[in-house]
């Protein structure tokens, strides 16, 4: 006769993984004492983690943190049929629309760059010295095109502008802010999902809590794996150089709906191309590359943020044609 062997049930983020859950945001990584979870940035060109046995104690609470855990997501999507059209907003102090009012920065801006400007204010201001949100880089078919990112000056944010539309990993980041006295108030910008497990995050880090002042969404539909940047670049001429991509460029346009998709070589030279010449529109608007775990999340306005903003589309009194920008405060 065999002998019996209990087999114990995980407690940790692969359950999120093996249900096609991940969000791919890392804070699993960053919450656990064990040190036991690494992130990889698959052939779908998805964030994913896994598991280092050896070291997990399956303790569970990488899956108490998961924006995108069975637990959480069920009580967000509970919680949403109650609120029904209110869900997101049932906290709302105001609501504004507004635009950067420096006129190169406003170009520079996917839609009216509120966001960009309050961030400026904040750190001019000194109520932060840090910013943790995305950066553009230079990559290749073999690199990344966006990554996180800490801005601590004006500059830094003034060229982290515009709208990523890629898979955005926090944990580098977050771990270096944790061990960097020299920061030590930050506002942190990124999607619903992100910003839901980083409320739990906060609840179990002291060290975040006490650093992570302001938390600002962008309100979000979905998000796309980095293939859907693989696909735009492809739109293009075939250059061997290492290119920026940028979104939503509103250079040689007049009008917020029509924008540009550009790619930028590293000797300055800039290609742009309308969206709706690209792939761009028809691939974002039928789903194409999106994230499974956007299918199932019921967060579009940011439930967990101080602040949420998105561009002002579909507002008939405008004052800008090349986009306004929607503020949702909720602190």
């Amino acid at each position: 006769m065999g002998v019996a062997q209990a087999v114990i049930k995980s407690k940790t983020v692969i359950n999120t993984r093996n249900n096609k859950l991940c969000c791919g945001c890392g804070l699993c990584k960053v919450s656990c004492p064990n040190k036991a979870i690494e992130i990889s940035f698959d052939k779908n060109k998805e964030y994913k983690p896994f598991i280092n046995k050896n070291k997990c104690n399956n303790c569970g609470i990488c899956l108490k943190i998961c924006p995108m855990s069975i637990d959480n997501l069920a009580l967000r999507i509970l919680h949403a049929a109650k609120q029904q059209d209110n869900y997101g907003l049932e906290n709302t102090l105001d609501c504004y629309i507004g635009y950067e009012t420096d006129e190169k920065k406003y170009i520079d801006s996917a839609s009216g760059g509120m966001l960009s400007a309050l961030l400026i204010y904040l750190l001019e201001k000194k109520y932060i010295d840090a910013v943790v949100h995305a950066q553009s880089l230079h990559g290749n078919k073999n690199k990344k095109y966006f990554q996180a990112a800490v801005s601590t000056s004006t500059g830094d944010i003034n060229s982290r502008r515009s709208s990523f539309y890629y898979p955005i990993e926090f944990s580098t980041v977050l771990e270096n802010i944790k061990k960097n006295d020299n920061i030590s108030n930050i506002a942190f910008v990124g999607v619903p999902c992100v910003l839901s497990g980083l409320e739990k995050l906060l609840e179990f880090d002291k060290v975040l809590r006490k650093k992570i002042k302001y938390r600002f969404s962008l309100i979000c539909s979905h998000n796309v794996s980095g293939q859907f940047a693989d696909c735009l670049i492809r739109g293009f001429p075939y250059i061997e150089q290492d290119k920026k991509l940028i979104f939503r460029d509103k250079h040689e346009i007049n009008h917020a709906g029509n924008f540009n998709n550009l790619i930028e070589l590293k000797n300055k030279k800039q290609i742009r191309k309308s969206r709706y010449e690209s792939p761009y529109t028809i691939q974002w608007r039928s789903y194409s590359y999106a994230v499974n775990a956007c299918f199932y999340c019921p967060d579009f306005f940011g439930v967990s943020s101080d602040a949420a903003f998105k561009d002002a589309w579909g507002f008939n009194n405008l004052s800008r044609n090349k986009g306004e920008t929607v503020c949702i405060i909720n602190n």
